[in-house]
């Protein structure tokens, strides 16, 4: 993992290098059209994303366990009525770390306080209602 992350970190720098030697209307040019497609894919900072991954000790109960949040977010909350997207569940990037499985759930939108206060609020309807929450690690990144 850590090779693959080095590797990653030296192919942005490589891009950046090259950014950074173009003349600057080529740059505005470039900057440009990554914005116009941060705006359609709806990426920030044109929407706001908060990922949330559960980590389990096997993948049948990670599945289980995140399609649960799923259906609060879906069913009790209605996110997606309120212009949320809830894209998900399934596999985190980095499927499996520590010998626990990983998968997310990422809310997407464009009302920051409205998708931290539900996913919150879906997260504590989770944590009441299912017996094995307790065996689940809960992290949350926010973009």
């Amino acid at each position: 993992t850590n090779q693959h992350t080095k590797g990653l970190m030296k192919l942005v720098q490589k891009k950046m290098k090259t950014l950074k030697n173009l003349k600057p209307i080529r740059q505005r040019k470039i900057l440009k059209k990554v914005n116009n497609l941060r705006k359609q894919m709806k990426c920030p900072p044109f929407s706001y994303l908060l990922y949330i991954v559960f980590n389990y000790e096997d993948e049948e109960g990670v599945k289980e366990e995140i399609n649960k949040l799923a259906k609060i977010y879906k069913d009790e909350l209605k996110l997606e009525e309120n212009d949320v997207e809830i894209l998900g569940p399934g596999p985190a990037i980095m499927s499996k770390q520590n010998d626990k499985y990983r998968w997310q759930i990422i809310l997407r939108g464009k009302n920051d306080d409205f998708i931290r206060k539900n996913a919150l609020l879906g997260l504590e309807k989770y944590k009441e209602s299912s017996k094995n929450s307790k065996k689940v690690l809960i992290q949350l990144n926010f973009d």
